[in-house]
Order: structure tokens, then sequence, then C-alpha cells
């Protein structure tokens, strides 16, 4: 499915990413080549795409929402409906005896 592509993609984005930051500050501590600001950067990328994760299922969450909904009101609707022809059915039987 398309939504489980995108899912897929900024998983392995955010697990990547954060794998870098790790790798970074590892090599921070023993005295190799990073820098604050590179480890910074990659610290924000990380959070910035952990954001867009976040925003993403709640976008899926609110449209799962409308859709039960509207599947509540259906199912109101027909409720209403079957009530009514009972009504209809019972006064058809009382009005043959």
């Amino acid at each position: 499915m398309k939504n489980d592509v995108v899912d897929r993609v900024l998983i392995g984005l955010i697990v990547v990413l954060a794998l870098v930051v790790i790798v970074s500050l590892i090599l921070k501590l023993t005295n190799h080549s990073p820098t604050d600001i590179n480890i910074l950067y990659s610290l924000v990328t990380v959070i910035i795409i952990s954001s867009f994760k976040v925003h993403y299922d709640l976008g899926k969450l609110s449209e799962f929402s409308k859709n039960t909904k509207s599947s509540f009101q259906l199912m109101r609707e027909e409720s209403q409906q079957i009530k009514q022809d009972i009504k209809e059915i019972k006064t058809i039987l009382i009005h043959k005896k």
C-alpha cells in the first residue's frame, strides 16, 4: 500500500540518521573529527523527520476517525430505517386482524 511505503521511508530515515548521530557522538567522545555543529545538525534533522512521522501518523488517525464517524452515522441511519420498517409492518399486521 502507498501509506506503508511512506511510513517505511520515514522510519528508515529516522533509523539511519539516529545511527549517524550515535556514530558521531562516539567519534566525538574518542577525540575524532566530527564537530559539535555536525552532531547538532544531525540531531536536528532526526528531530525534524521524527516530527514529520508524528504528523503523518496523526493524519492517519484523523482519517480513521472521520471514516469511523461516517460509518456510525450510516449505521444509525440504517437502524432508524429498520425501526420505521418494523413500525410499518406492525401497523399492517394490526389492521389485518
